[in-house]
């Protein structure tokens, strides 16, 4: 037999393959030296080859050829090859054997005929396919444009794969190979099938996300992303790719929806806390407060977990709770703008002017400088603005917003005409409107100039202008629009307005609602209540309205038993809200039942410690507890926190020093929060 010489990329077989043989060498050597017959099976790849037969010898030979293979002697390699193969020259076991040799020893092509050999012989005989598959597919690597070896290895690897081989070095090489080619289609498909067959391989779903990347499909890669964090919470090694890509997407509806097939993962807290953001950013708040606290849990020191749980507490109303985590979270990184710019929101939220302003400022000292932050910074200017005109500081308020460096932006312009408005600068404020019109907003240049034209009594102009803003602003514009006209002193036009709207849209719960607000601040209880009732009649759910019948039922000591229904509904709906926790409060000191007043009182004044009627009805209620100290720390703070009717407090604070001289303020009542310094300016 001749062979010729053909260059091969592959010097010896698989290391798997000379194990085996190296052990039936021995074996075989052993026995055929000894002229016995012996039980080869474990030991020969072959169970019941006998030594002492043909085949059996012609395995020996065949080690024997691989040993000289492998010192360099191609020559007796050869012929103990030739030796080997004449005594089994119809065994595709031997075939197979002997083209891995003359592989070895570059004899490329007569391996190759050898393996055709085998498959004639066993047409289905796997190690003939895949050793001409990888010979194939080594030709087709060498030379990329050799598409005649790239078309001949796809198709044997895939005569591989549609017989159900799911062996990982098969399934890699015909993706390779797809590339190669230029089928990315090819190779996703191929890399699927490699999923599909080994759905626990991190290889395989690494490669087949890295493929869906580069063909466009981002979205697809991360659905095999998530699908493999999901199953294997227990690897993170995915977990990183799928946050980035959910992150860049925008995919947090879609991380739910497969996370959530299962959860929970409270063994896992990197999955649980990319599972609970997931929730928060879903709007499901309170199921994502539940998930981070259980990560947090676990590890405490996780600073984004931390972060997430103080934004889902603050999405509850959970304020305390929310200040408190960020409290800690400035204290450790004082210079991160994220953590100060929250907090001063949450501190705004809970009615803490002077903390919000601290930390506005202090998140604009912390953002770098640079056009692409010039939006955030001016967005925290603004912030302060609002605060500043919150505390009729007209001149800081107009200083903070000349700092802009947007002049342009369309919030900057509608917050500089604001300042102008509340100043009474209506040339400035018909500038900025006009300055409005110029960069597409006339809805809100509308609701300007309808404002200054209230402002100056012109009230014909004023309404044309309102209902231009209501037009391209939508409804909800007429309770800002009805308040200027209640402040202004024309509620009746402001009443018009919203009944305009609930004549509109009668089946819109907040239309009602907003209607009996408006109604009841107008001193008309009696035509407030069915407003009220149709709002919550219409969505059963819609707290604020059974929570705004059921004060105002309390606040007249009318239909308490009713009232404390209403308002229990509305805290059922949402338990971590200050003013219904203060209702739920009331109602219960109104009934006299003064020890189940004192929980819902005193939460309300931790989740909002600086509002005045809070801490005006918790000295109330501290009174008739005979706490005497911590009425009038209550009834102190509410007087700082600048209530509607001081002297009414201030009344309270006397009688109740005159009746109990002996009481001193204690030095924080059991209400929670810091008391702010009475008469405390803001700062700059």
């Amino acid at each position: 037999m001749a062979f010729s010489p053909v260059a091969s990329t592959t010097r010896w077989p698989s290391a798997v393959r000379l194990r085996r043989w190296l052990a039936a060498a021995c074996v075989v050597a052993t026995l055929a030296s000894a002229g016995l017959a012996a039980d080869t099976d474990g030991v020969s790849p072959y169970a019941g080859t006998d030594p002492t037969s043909d085949r059996g010898r012609g395995y020996a030979l065949l080690m024997r050829s691989l040993f000289f293979a492998r010192g360099g002697d191609a020559e007796r390699a050869e012929a103990e090859v030739r030796k080997a193969l004449a005594l089994a020259p119809d065994s595709p076991d031997l075939l197979i054997e002997v083209a891995d040799v003359l592989a070895s020893i570059d004899r490329a092509a007569e391996a190759e005929r050898l393996a055709r050999a085998a498959l004639d012989i066993a047409p289905t005989f796997r190690p003939a396919v895949l050793f001409l598959a990888n010979r194939a597919a080594q030709r087709a690597f060498a030379a990329e444009e050799d598409s005649e070896s790239r078309d001949e290895a796809v198709r044997l690897f895939e005569r591989l794969a549609d017989a159900g081989d799911d062996d990982p070095h098969a399934l890699r090489m015909l993706i390779q190979l797809r590339l190669v080619g230029g089928d990315l289609d090819g190779a996703i498909a191929a890399a699927r099938s490699f999923v599909q067959s080994r759905p626990g391989d991190l290889a395989a779903a690494r490669m087949l996300t890295q493929l869906l990347v580069q063909s466009g499909d981002r979205a697809g890669a991360l659905d095999v992303a998530l699908r493999y964090v999901a199953e294997h919470p227990y690897q993170d090694d995915l977990l990183g790719f799928a946050e980035q890509m959910t992150y860049g997407l925008d995919a947090w509806g879609r991380a739910l929806e497969i996370l959530g097939e299962r959860a929970p993962y409270d063994e896992y807290p990197e999955v649980q806390r990319f599972y609970g953001e997931a929730l928060l950013r879903m709007g499901r708040a309170a199921d994502a407060a539940a998930v981070l606290e259980i990560a947090v849990s676990a590890d405490p020191e996780h600073v984004r977990t931390r972060y997430n749980l103080a934004k889902a507490y603050r999405a509850m109303s959970r304020l305390a709770d929310s200040a408190a985590i960020l409290d800690a979270l400035v204290a450790e990184a004082p210079t991160h703008p994220g953590y100060q710019w929250f907090l001063g929101e949450t501190r705004e939220a809970r009615g803490d002017g002077e903390g919000a302003l601290a930390s506005y400022i202090a998140a604009l000292e912390a953002l770098p400088a640079g056009e692409d932050r010039a939006s955030q910074r001016d967005a925290l200017r603004r912030a302060i603005v609002r605060l500043y005109l919150q505390a009729d500081n007209f001149d800081l308020a107009k200083d903070w917003i000349g700092r802009v460096e947007e002049a342009d932006a369309q919030e900057n312009l509608e917050s500089r005409a604001r300042v102008a408005i509340e100043a009474g600068d209506w040339g400035t404020a018909r500038q900025a409107a006009r300055r409005l019109v110029e960069s597409n907003a006339p809805g809100i240049a509308a609701a300007l100039e309808g404002e200054i034209a209230a402002h100056e009594g012109r009230w014909t102009k004023a309404a044309e202008r309102f209902h231009e803003a209501i037009g391209a602003l939508g409804p909800y514009a007429r309770r800002r629009i009805a308040d200027v006209y209640h402040e202004l002193g024309r509620s009746d036009l402001g009443e018009e307005l919203l009944r305009e709207w609930s004549r509109e849209s009668p089946e819109l719960p907040d239309a009602r609602y907003l209607l009996g607000v408006y109604l009841y601040q107008l001193g008309r209880p009696g035509e407030a209540e069915p407003e009220l009732r149709e709002a919550f009649r219409l969505d059963p759910e819609h707290a604020p309205a059974l929570n705004y019948l059921g004060y105002s039922l309390a606040e007249r000591s009318d239909r308490l038993e009713e009232a404390l229904l209403l308002v229990q509904r509305a805290v059922a709906i949402e338990p971590w809200t200050g003013a219904f926790l203060d209702s739920l409060g009331w109602v219960y000191f109104q009934m006299g039942r003064y020890d189940e007043a004192r929980p819902p009182l005193e939460q309300a004044a931790r989740e909002l410690p600086q509002d005045p009627t809070i801490l005006d009805h918790l000295g109330d209620l501290y009174l008739r507890l005979d706490e005497v100290g911590l009425a009038l720390s209550a009834w102190d703070r509410a007087l700082a926190a600048g209530p509607d009717d001081p002297d009414s407090i201030q009344g309270k604070i006397a009688r109740a020093r005159e009746v109990h001289p002996e009481d001193r303020y204690p030095e924080r009542s059991s209400a929670g929060g810091r008391a702010p310094a009475p008469g405390g300016s803001l700062p700059r």
